[in-house]
């Protein structure tokens, strides 16, 4: 009986087989995930320095499920998401790239306040992200200009990292758009406008389909739209939590419900810091 040799595959190149098994997976239907579902299942943290590393898990920072199931909700146009410093909100957006890559794809544009801090967020975030979940990074395309500090191409999808330039704002359109750290993004990019409007002016293309996450800590400044404005114009969700001695749940204000020693030094105010519960009055120390 006679045998046909296949001909040795030369360097360089992959074998038929790679390439129709890669093939074979547009062939696959979406799966219905929403992106809060696409986080629990294909993100994945590595935080070598110290925290946690594995797989995305609620269990640290059950309040940002929310906001994550609103970004799959089609009758959702604008998710805005306030809240203090290191609470996870950046986490959001990244979650939303995993699923829009895994899952649902479509080009995104980032903003962030300035050119050096978009890249300290890609390097920082964006990448570890890319890298640790398998899922996205073999999504993402191979060619040179493929994965660069500022623009990140996948299968069926281009994410692009840009800052408060004119020209960045007009040479980008996409369906999604998010805004990170708003109340240090200038009001007015280059007298050309809001950056809300340069952005959204962009994605009318895709009117009825697109979607944008601004994401903000309140910067108490005088401007034309902060994100506490832009929070209020919605449904105003908050976050509520359990007092820890009586149980009933509550969203605290800074105004009512923390006190301290207004007389003292800062060190014996920062001492003296504690919330009162709106509903039985229990004292919650630090």
């Amino acid at each position: 009986m006679n045998t046909l040799a296949l001909p040795e595959i030369p360097p360089g190149f992959v074998s038929p087989e790679a390439v129709l098994a890669a093939a074979v997976l547009s062939f696959y239907p979406p799966e219905r995930l929403d992106v809060h579902e696409a986080a629990l299942k294909y993100r994945v943290l590595h935080n070598p320095g110290g925290g946690y590393s594995g797989p995305w898990s609620d269990e640290l920072a059950p309040y940002l499920a929310r906001p994550m199931e609103c970004l799959s909700d089609p009758a959702v146009e604008t998710v805005g998401v306030m809240g203090p410093g290191q609470c996870g909100k950046t986490a959001i957006g990244e979650n939303w790239l995993v699923h829009g890559v895994v899952v649902d794809p479509a080009n995104l544009v980032w903003l962030g306040p300035d050119k050096d801090m978009v890249r300290a967020s890609v390097k920082e975030k964006i990448n570890p992200t890319i890298r640790h979940s398998a899922e996205v990074q073999r999504r993402q395309l191979r060619h040179a200009s493929a994965d660069n500090i500022f623009t990140k191409e996948f299968t069926g999808m281009v994410v692009n990292f840009i800052w408060p330039v004119a020209s960045q704002m007009r040479m980008r359109t996409a369906p999604r758009r998010v805004i990170d750290d708003f109340d240090a993004v200038p009001d007015d990019i280059e007298g050309e406008g809001h950056p809300l409007t340069l952005l959204g002016t962009r994605a009318t293309t895709f009117e009825g389909r697109d979607k944008e996450l601004v994401m903000s800590s309140p910067a108490r400044q005088l401007r034309k739209c902060d994100i506490e404005a832009l929070v209020v114009t919605g449904t105003d969700e908050r976050w509520h939590w359990a007092c820890s001695q009586c149980g009933e749940y509550f969203s605290p204000d800074f105004d009512e419900h923390l006190e301290f020693r207004k007389d003292g030094t800062p060190e014996e105010a920062r001492n003296s810091a504690h919330l009162v519960c709106p509903a039985s009055g229990c004292v919650i120390e630090q």
